[in-house]
């Protein structure tokens, strides 16, 4: 269930959708599936809320790894398209 969190967290963090994380973070359908009834018990959005200090932790690192890769332009392809920066928006839990 831990690593379920961190996916919800690394989404927020990354404005990404579930389908679009890295692998590490498991099956999207089995991760929407869960965000599902976390959102429909009311629990999601109070782990967001607990997550917070977590979620703007990995947003600044996900910010420093954008900057830095349109600095370095022979690199960054290292970095989009492979998960590490997501296409897609990430859509907000229902009823925070």
């Amino acid at each position: 269930m831990s690593q379920n969190i961190s996916a919800f967290y690394y989404a927020e963090a990354t404005r990404s959708s579930l389908e679009n994380l890295p692998a590490a973070y498991g099956n999207p359908r089995l991760l929407r599936t869960r965000r599902q009834r976390l959102e429909r018990d009311g629990v999601l959005c109070k782990l967001m809320e607990a997550g917070a200090p977590v979620i703007a932790r990995m947003k600044a690192g996900h910010l420093n790894l954008i900057r830095d890769a349109s600095v370095d332009r022979q690199n960054s392809s290292v970095l989009f398209g492979r998960g590490v920066i997501p296409r897609l928006p990430h859509l907000q839990p229902k009823g925070c």
